[in-house]
This record gives C-alpha cells, structure tokens and sequence, in this order.
C-alpha cells in the first residue's frame, strides 16, 4: 500500500485544518491539525511534508515521523508538531482501517468502557453572573461533575499586575451557582508570576478549587518548580508543548501534577503515547488537552478510553458554536457528564466532505503539483 495524496481542508475565518491522506488500496484516513496557523501549516504541509509523505507506505508511522523531524531540525517546534499531528491522525486511521479495526485496538486496546469529562469555558469577556448562567447551562444539558473556567488574562494580553479581586469574584460567582458537589477547575493560561500564583491562588481557596491550569508562562520551569509543593492541588501544564524533553524536565522538577499535551499540536497518537508512558513512570495524570469537538476531540477520546494514564476528567469544549465540529456527522456528546467507548473502525468519524468542500479551501499536495 502507498500513499497516493495529501489533502488539506482549511478555514481561516473560522478555523480549522483537516487532513485527508489517500492511498493506492482505496484506504482513506482523516487527521486534525490544531488551527493556531493555519497558514503556516498549509506550507510546512506542502513544502515539507508532502514531498516525503506521498508515495510512501502509510503503515510506516515511525519511520516517517523521524524522518520528518530530523528533515526540519532546524526549524524544530509547535508548528511542526501541528503539522505531523494531522498526518500521524491520518496515518494511524489508515493503519487501523486496513487492519479492520478501530484505533482503540491499535493502541492497545481499553482498559475503560466510558470516560469522564468536565465542561471547558474559553470565555474572558463575560462577567462573573453571565459566565456562571453559561457554565449552569453547561451542566445542565451534558451533567458535567466538574467545569473549568479561565481567571486572570491571556499570556499575550497581560500588562500590568492582575486584578485579583475580579478573578476571585468570577470563582466565587461560579462556585455559587453550581453548588458544593461539582469540582470547580481554573485555567490562568500564562497569566502570572509564580508569586502572583500564590496570591491569586488565597483569594480563591476557599471555593474549593480542585485543580489549577497553567498558571505562569507555559515554558518557565522555575516558576512551576517554584510552585511545587506550595499549591495544595495539581498544577496542568503541556498544552502549548510538544518536546518530550521538557515534559521529562518538569516531571524531574516536580512542576505538575497533569500533563495536557494535544493530540492536534503534539505530533498526534504517536507522541501522545510516549507523554502518557512518561508520565506513568512519575504517577502523573496525562490529561491530554482538547478544545475541539472534531477528530480532535475523537482521537483524544481513543487515548483516554485506551490509556490507563489518562485516569482523570478529560476536556469538552462548551463554546457554541464550535468552528471545529460542523463537519462531524457523528458527535461524541457528554451525557450524564461522560463518553462512553466510541464504535467504528479507524477513529471512527464520519465527515460531511461535501460540506467541507463548500465552505473550506481545498488543497491537494502532490509533489511537484
């Protein structure tokens, strides 16, 4: 069997990036790359990937992700790592299809029938009372037994010191609203100085928080080393990552708790498996980061159903619409706050292409095309 195209579905209104890798037997796979640069991605796609991609057996996974990245050493990072992550999705959907198969079994089979998740918020513009009536609304349509919102300002908007007492009030309002019995999770996304953690982290402890999400620059290692062991809950981090270095440095350093690499930005199955073996070896939860209802959302629901690692609440995006679902013929919906074990084989998603060939740009990358 070899591969005999590369497809790329992009949007960049609203984003998103799908991957359709073909081969000579009629097999067909479908992969998402995270949507952060879609225009960067189309060219590392194109320039750098397809030439190496194309013609090769699909079922060669490995041999093409190293020599992926030893191609682009240079040039090493998250936007690669975006790039491989479609195409490894893509690869491993191949090689579960031809084997008859779904991705579960390829990864070794499920060691759970059903997975929990927690309802995600992206929201920073809304205030404590509107956020608290979108986060009930939330539990109230899936039965989440566990919500995260966002509390200080994004990495990139963040001059000047926090306001401490309007993350407390968003907490507070929140924790109002749901009651005593559903976890409450925050996501600082960068926002503050391991000291600024510290203090932000006493106006809130008393709405019993269970769980705190990147709260200083994703790639300070001190300052979550600094951390460590002065938070009395686990910390996240691994989001905007893709190097099993760092996490083995932050694993060493005792800097988390969770780990949260993407199965879009990471490099996909592949390097998702690794993280979760790593993690094992230092009792850390992989807690593999999703803010897709995509493939994204279904390769990830694969390594949480599959990975005994992965032992946690996992992540479901309640932002309406979501730019990265409305293809998804077949959903993977929270009902009384969990996923059951996805059928079908390869990943398993059915994608309206018709659809996707309206509304999005289509790009097919044959060398020398």
């Amino acid at each position: 069997m070899r591969v005999t195209n590369i497809t790329s579905f992009y949007a960049e209104e609203r984003p998103a990036y799908i991957v359709r890798i073909d081969t000579d037997e009629g097999i067909f796979g479908h992969g998402e790359c995270s949507p952060m640069h879609v225009g960067g991605i189309l060219q590392l796609m194109r320039d750098r990937a397809a030439s190496l991609v194309v013609g090769a057996d699909p079922l060669q996974i490995t041999m093409l992700e190293e020599k992926f990245l030893k191609q682009n050493y240079k040039i090493a990072g998250q936007l690669p790592a975006m790039t491989w992550s479609g195409i490894d999705q893509a690869l491993w959907d191949i090689r579960a299809k031809a084997a008859g198969q779904s991705v579960q079994a390829s990864l070794g089979g499920s060691v759970r029938d059903s997975v929990p998740y927690y309802g995600s918020s992206m929201s920073r513009h809304l205030s404590p009372e509107q956020e608290a009536e979108k986060i009930l609304a939330a539990v109230a349509l899936h039965g989440f037994r566990a919500v995260k919102i966002k509390i200080g300002k994004r990495m990139a908007e963040a001059p000047g010191m926090p306001d401490f007492r309007a993350d407390a009030l968003k907490v507070r309002r929140i924790r109002e609203a749901i009651g005593p019995d559903i976890q409450i999770f925050v996501d600082g996304n960068s926002a503050y100085t391991a000291a600024q953690a510290l203090q932000v982290w006493d106006r809130i402890r008393e709405y019993d928080v269970a769980l705190f999400e990147e709260p200083c620059p994703f790639q300070d290692l001190e300052a979550y080393a600094a951390l460590a062991g002065r938070l009395p809950v686990p910390v996240n981090v691994g989001e905007q990552d893709w190097s099993l270095y760092t996490v083995r440095d932050f694993l060493l350093r005792g800097g988390c708790q969770h780990v949260g690499l993407d199965v879009t930005k990471c490099g996909g199955f592949s390097n998702a498996v690794r993280v979760a073996t790593l993690c094992r070896a230092f009792g850390v939860q992989y807690v593999p980061h999703d803010t897709s209802r995509g493939i994204g959302f279904t390769a990830t629901h694969h390594l949480a159903i599959c990975l005994p690692e992965c032992s946690g609440y996992q992540e479901y995006s309640i932002e309406n619409p979501d730019s990265r679902d409305r293809y998804v013929l077949n959903r993977l919906i929270p009902m009384n706050g969990v996923v059951e074990k996805a059928s079908g084989v390869g990943i398993g998603v059915e994608l309206d292409e018709e659809r996707m060939r309206r509304e999005m740009q289509v790009v097919s990358h044959l060398p020398g095309a």
